[in-house]
């Protein structure tokens, strides 16, 4: 026990090394990867698609500058938002660049998390901030298709938060590329392609995520927007920047 106890105590004491760092330097370092996730694209059939990293990045981007700044450099915080995010990749990587002071600003699981965590933990996660954050209003939850198929059913608990706390505005964002990403990018890095296994085409067919979505929040939802096979970001991002501005309440 003693010798446990011993091996426990050395592995967490703080390192002696020390190194400055830039702010300013690590800041534009970070807001060059969200320029650069911006406008990364998918060439199919001739036409550049942006992907679905690039719309999460656009997504950050713009509430970054509808928030008074010019981008994460002027000032990197968002406190006026909590973020929940699943652990697929392109939630991973959006939620990646957001930033808060307040510590419970983001909920970004990790990797060994069950597929589909957002739509179980949103709803307590939400009321959880309601005691302990009354003055933020405005939440994000960020959910691949294939982690929304495992958990829709858990999302009923957070329409039945929604619909008892009128003053809170929920951007729930879905990125529907009919791939499990993380299981994809991992078979792509061993063999070079994706393979119909990763996909969720096959268990999506006659099912309408806009259509199930409208059913559960039905009470409750301002606006559904669907951006499919997006070329321009221009109207996702004024999409974006005015739920941020308004912040009407409800689901968006």
């Amino acid at each position: 026990t003693d010798l446990f106890i011993t091996a426990i105590n050395n592995t967490l004491q703080l390192p002696t090394v020390s190194w400055n760092v830039n702010v300013q330097d690590f800041l534009q370092t970070k807001q060059n990867l969200v320029d650069l996730y911006k406008i990364q694209v998918a060439n199919l059939g001739g036409t550049n698609y942006l992907t679905t990293a690039a719309i999460g990045a656009n997504i950050i981007d713009t509430i970054y500058n509808s928030n008074g700044n010019t981008g994460i450099i002027d000032d990197p915080l968002i406190n006026d938002v909590i973020m929940i995010s699943d652990v697929g990749i392109s939630t991973f990587i959006t939620s990646s660049f957001f930033q808060s002071s307040n510590q419970f600003g983001r909920f970004q699981p990790l990797q060994y998390c069950p597929i589909g965590i957002a739509s179980g933990i949103s709803g307590g996660i939400i009321s959880a901030n309601i005691e302990l954050n009354p003055s933020i209003t405005k939440y994000i939850i960020l959910q691949g298709n294939g982690g929304w198929l495992d958990g829709y059913g858990y999302l009923i608990d957070l329409a039945n938060v929604i619909k008892v706390n009128s003053d809170i505005s929920v951007l729930y964002v879905i990125f529907d590329d009919e791939i499990y990403g993380n299981v994809a990018d991992a078979e792509k890095a061993l063999f070079g392609e994706t393979t119909i296994i990763t996909s969720t085409t096959p268990i999506q067919e006659n099912i309408s995520i806009p259509n199930i979505v409208n059913s559960i929040f039905s009470s409750v939802i301002v606006s559904n927007n669907i951006f499919e096979n997006v070329t321009d970001p221009t109207s996702l991002n004024t999409f974006v920047d005015n739920w941020y501005t308004t912040a009407t309440p409800g689901l968006h």
